[in-house]
């Protein structure tokens, strides 16, 4: 009959004014095959193609019967439903939150092909199948769904043309009548699928070659891929919409465990709740298997569980199951089946170094390789994301998982010497930076740093600070785990004057604690008394009873020695101790040794700023006409010694000075430089403290709208706290004088 088919199909396409070319693009055939049957040498071609040409043509339904009869053999064959397949599997039970996600697939999926993209156990596949199953009605001709397999104990991903041949015989197409080449079998997929409205889901793709020849021709079809990589060529070459998915917020696993657990059980054991669900990091995986574990022992506590997760040794154990598709630690070992060598070992590194995340600059020395290359390829695994500012994070599981890794795969003293260049690097990087945040103090001598090691020169060692601070932490414990207590103390020096600028006191004392732990375990008794005093400080300013233990012990030893300058020092600590606690006589006291020390050493710079001490502490004490000319000297000494410093803080002392003594004008004058100041050198809290002094001076001489400016200013300096509630205190109280009046 194909002499009959090839003269209907010429017949109706020149009735229709199409050439053989703009049939092929209209209907998805390719010239080729309508080429063939139209002269009668094609046979007799796939009813699904003829189908396909039927809809093209834009046939009526008498004119379908006759095309699909001529090419059946028959006289009055019908034209015979398609079959609609139904191949979605089962949707996610307990699915919560998402709502973003589900709304850009709403948005996109008619539009281009969405990629889904997040590491194992996030959560991909039941995100867009209860995505799938929530808009069955766009879909009248049905959802196809396959597990491409790019991710899974298997070793091999499956081929495209596997794929091709499970679509095609879902759509009606005989399984022995599939093409073998590849052109025409893709050419009969697009055929088979145009027009029709249709879902393809296309999970667990290995990456974009894999899902080219399984994406439909015109925009009919909806395509969902799901990846552990971005697919960054899939998204380049068919403008697919990425869609990046994250952990589940703290609020959204807590209603993933009530789903499945029940509220009443979770509502009995909140602060086992917390602590699972903190654990379990928002990985969803993690949660469905605590549900699992939960439902399974409905009478066990869930404190049991939670104790289980919180040893980072045991809870990747804690989250096992007897299947591997629900175990998160199976699942992330799938991710590193397709890494290079040198991505796995650098994941491992990743996973042992200190800290929450990581920079780039850090890596460097992490790294005994150059690591862009082994970067960009985990970031591609999902098992890496890179913030705006080039720092690198893991997912704690994600991490777990990667030390165990490397544990068993990098032998311990490389591990030793990794570790060694990344304490290394944020020791030699931040030394020349507390230098920059104190030029006037020396600086300490350390040994050249390992080999492999790179520091870096700050340009900004503030902002550098800033965003290295909680690693520099993590990195002294690991150095104190280690038994490196040289590196201990020298961690601990580097960061005292950030600590001092930012009033991170907290910090400051618990650094000096493992300083303090590590000099005695060294034996050196002149660090034991630094690590003592500057311990004891930071006690005091945080008005803790043990500051003075602390320096009366460092005292004791110094006044042993012959450091004057050291011995200087624990005087000065010892004053401000004694200021916290509003015993001013011993603080003048302590002061005024400590300025004796440094006359006697040549320690100018010192000597200035206990010129300035002593003159507080008289003012304090209310001796104003003795206190001003130790600080007018104080600060000119100051400033030819260019210590702004010091500088801002005996300006603040002489506006307490002309403020007591009734001089308003000039306290004002006094307090607002000293602000300028603190300002400009990154001291905050410092600069509210002189803005809460201007407000009141403002306020004393009757400018009420210039003191709640003040304060309100320094409102916005100080973090949530006794401070800042002091201030608002200032504020509510004006307000309220304001309406008695």
């Amino acid at each position: 009959m194909s002499e009959q088919l090839a003269a209907a199909v010429r017949r109706l396409r020149k009735r229709a004014g199409l050439t053989q070319e703009a049939l092929a693009e209209r209907s998805g055939i390719s010239v080729s095959t309508i080429r063939g049957i139209e002269t009668g040498k094609r046979g007799n071609p796939q009813l699904a193609s003829v189908r396909m040409l039927a809809r093209a043509l834009d046939l009526s339904q008498a004119e379908q019967e006759e095309l699909v009869a001529a090419a059946s053999g028959t006289t009055a064959a019908p034209v015979a439903e398609l079959p609609t397949p139904r191949q979605l599997p089962a949707a996610p039970r307990g699915f919560t939150g998402r709502a973003r996600e589900l709304a850009r697939l709403t948005a996109a999926a008619s539009e281009a092909p969405v990629v889904v993209s997040a590491f194992g156990g996030t959560g991909k596949t039941a995100l867009v199948l209860w995505w799938g199953h929530q808009h069955t009605d766009l879909f009248p001709d049905g959802q196809l769904y396959v597990n491409l397999r790019g991710f899974g104990p298997k070793a091999e991903p499956m081929p495209p043309a596997e794929a091709q041949r499970a679509f095609l015989t879902a759509l009606g197409v005989d399984h022995a009548s599939v093409p073998a080449s590849e052109d025409e079998r893709s050419a009969l997929y697009r055929s088979v699928l145009a027009g029709r409205k249709m879902l393809v889901v296309l999970d667990n793709a290995a990456d974009t070659e894999q899902v080219v020849p399984l994406l439909p021709s015109g925009t009919t079809c909806s395509v969902i891929v799901t990846s552990r990589r971005p697919l960054t060529g899939l998204v380049a070459s068919h403008g697919a919409v990425p869609v990046r998915l994250d952990v589940l917020r703290d609020g959204e696993a807590r209603a993933l465990l009530a789903h499945r657990v029940g509220e009443a059980r979770l509502a009995q054991e909140p602060v086992a709740v917390t602590e699972i669900v903190e654990h379990c990091a928002g990985l969803p995986l993690a949660l469905v298997v605590v549900a699992a574990r939960a439902s399974v022992s409905p009478t066990a506590p869930l404190a049991r569980i939670a104790e289980e997760l919180r040893d980072d040794a045991s809870r990747l154990d804690a989250l096992d199951t007897d299947a591997a598709e629900t175990s998160p630690r199976a699942v992330l070992s799938w991710s590193y089946r397709a890494l290079s060598p040198d991505a796995i070992r650098l994941a491992g590194l990743l996973s042992l170094a200190p800290g929450s995340d990581i920079s780039a600059a850090a890596v460097s020395s992490l790294s005994p390789v150059p690591p862009r290359r082994a970067l960009a390829e985990l970031e591609t695994a999902s098992l890496l994301t890179r913030s705006a500012d080039d720092r690198y994070r893991m997912h704690d599981l994600v991490r777990l998982h990667g030390a165990e890794w490397a544990e068993h795969t990098i032998p311990a003293p490389e591990r030793a010497e990794m570790l060694r260049r990344l304490v290394d690097f944020y020791l030699h990087t931040a030394l020349p930076g507390d230098t920059a945040l104190a030029p006037h103090i020396p600086s300490i001598e350390l040994p050249p740093p390992a080999p492999g090691c790179h520091p870096l020169a700050l340009d900004d060692a503030l902002a550098w600070f800033d965003a290295e601070h909680h690693c520099l932490l993590d990195a002294q414990r690991r150095a104190a785990q280690e038994g490196w207590h040289d590196r201990v103390w020298q961690l601990a020096w580097v960061l005292k004057t950030y600590h001092y600028v930012r009033n991170r006191m907290d910090a400051q004392r618990e650094t000096w604690l493992l300083a303090l732990a590590a000099t005695r375990a060294l034996g050196d008794s002149e660090l034991i008394a630094r690590s003592s005093r500057i311990l004891g400080d930071a006690c005091a300013r945080l008005h803790l009873p043990e500051a003075f233990e602390h320096l009366h012990a460092a005292l004791a030893i110094v006044e042993k020695g012959d450091d004057l300058n050291e011995k200087a020092h624990t005087h000065r600590s010892l004053a401000v101790a004694s200021d916290e606690v509003g015993d001013h006589a011993r603080a003048l006291h302590h002061a005024s040794e400590a300025l004796a020390l440094y006359r006697a050493s040549g320690y100018e710079t010192r000597e200035a700023e206990a010129l300035n001490a002593v003159g507080y502490h008289m003012a304090q004490l209310g001796r104003y006409d003795e206190a001003r000319p130790f600080c007018e000297r104080a600060l000119a000494r100051n400033r030819e010694l260019d210590n702004p410093i010091a500088e801002a803080s005996t300006l603040d002392d002489l506006g307490l000075i002309a403020q007591g003594t009734g001089a308003l004008s000039s306290a004002v004058e006094y307090y607002g430089k000293a602000h300028d100041t603190w300002r400009r050198l990154g001291y905050d809290h410092l600069a509210a403290g002189s803005l809460r002094c201007l407000g009141t001076a403002h306020l004393e001489l009757g400018d009420r709208t210039s003191a709640r400016q003040a304060w309100s200013q320094a409102l916005e300096l100080l973090p949530p706290g006794k401070k800042a509630e002091a201030v608002q205190g200032l504020i509510t109280e004006l307000g309220s004088s304001a309406s008695s009046a």
